[in-house]
C-alpha cells in the first residue's frame, strides 16, 4: 500500500504548460500541418452529413417515430448516397421491393421479425418502449424513442422509406426527424407539414446495410463554430505534445 501515489505526487496546475510556452520557435511545422489536416478532414465530414457522434433534438415527449413503407433493394454502388427524392431513388435502385405494414396492428412487446415475401431479405424492428402499429404504419410506443430496423441474412445495399412523426393518437405531426444508418450517415427531414403519407428518405451503399434508425431530428452544429472547436482541439493537442 506504501507504493500508491499520494496527492502530493500529482502534478499541480503550475506544472502544466501555459499558452506563453508556445512561442513561435516552439511550434514545429509538421505538427501544425497535421493539426490543420485533421481539422479540415473533420470539417469535410461535417459538411457531408457523417458524424462520429450524433446529437439529437431534446425529447418533447409527444413525437413517435413512424414508418409507412420500406423499399429494399440491392446493387453495386461506388459510395454511400443519400436521397430525399423518391423518383431519383427509384431510378438508382431498379427492382427494389416494397414492404408495407398493413398486416400489423396493435402492440408488439418484443418487436417484430419480418421476412419480405419473394426475397432473401429479413429484418427485425425494435424500439425502447416496444412497438405499436396502426393505419398501415409501424411506430415506436415510447415518445422520443428511436425506431430501428436491423437486417439479417442477405444485407441490402439500398433502403428507402416513407417516414413521419406521429402523435399519441397516431395523427401525423409537423415535426422534423432524422433517418440514419449504422455508420452514422444521416438525412434530416425538416418539418414540412403533417403529411399522413410521410416524407421520403433513402440511401444506396457500397457495403451491406446492417441497420437504420428513425428518430427525432439530429442537431448539426453550425459549421464555423464546429471548425473553430476542431482547430482549438488541434492547438490543445500541440500543447500535450509539448
Amino acid at each position: 500500500m506504501s507504493t500508491i501515489p499520494t496527492m502530493s505526487t500529482i502534478p499541480t496546475m503550475s506544472t502544466i504548460p501555459t499558452m506563453s510556452a508556445l512561442n513561435a520557435g516552439s511550434l514545429k511545422p509538421i505538427p501544425v500541418i497535421r493539426a490543420w489536416v485533421l481539422c479540415s478532414l473533420a470539417f469535410g465530414l461535417l459538411q457531408s452529413g457523417a458524424m462520429a457522434a450524433l446529437t439529437f433534438v431534446p425529447d418533447t415527449g409527444t413525437d413517435f417515430a413512424s414508418v409507412q413503407n420500406l423499399y429494399v433493394g440491392t446493387g453495386t454502388y461506388a459510395l454511400i448516397t443519400s436521397y430525399t427524392d423518391q423518383t431519383a431513388f427509384n431510378a438508382a435502385v431498379p427492382g427494389y421491393v416494397t414492404q408495407t405494414f398493413n398486416s400489423f396492428a396493435g402492440f408488439y412487446v418484443n418487436g417484430v421479425d419480418v421476412s419480405v415475401p419473394g426475397t432473401a431479405y429479413s429484418f427485425s424492428a425494435s424500439a425502447p418502449g416496444n412497438l405499436y402499429a396502426d393505419s398501415g404504419a409501424m411506430s415506436t410506443n415510447g415518445a422520443g424513442a428511436g425506431l430501428t430496423f436491423t437486417f439479417s441474412g442477405t444485407l441490402p445495399t439500398a433502403i428507402g422509406g416513407s417516414f413521419l412523426m406521429t402523435g399519441a393518437s397516431f395523427n401525423a405531426l409537423n415535426s422534423p426527424l432524422s433517418v440514419y444508418l449504422n455508420d452514422n450517415t444521416f438525412i434530416n427531414i425538416p418539418a414540412g407539414g403533417a403529411n399522413p403519407a410521410g416524407a421520403f428518405a433513402g440511401f444506396t451503399s457500397n457495403v451491406g446495410i446492417v441497420s437504420f434508425t428513425v428518430a427525432r431530428a439530429i442537431v448539426v452544429p453550425e459549421p464555423t463554430s464546429m471548425f473553430l472547436s476542431m482547430f482549438a482541439g488541434g492547438i490543445m493537442l500541440l500543447r500535450r505534445k509539448r
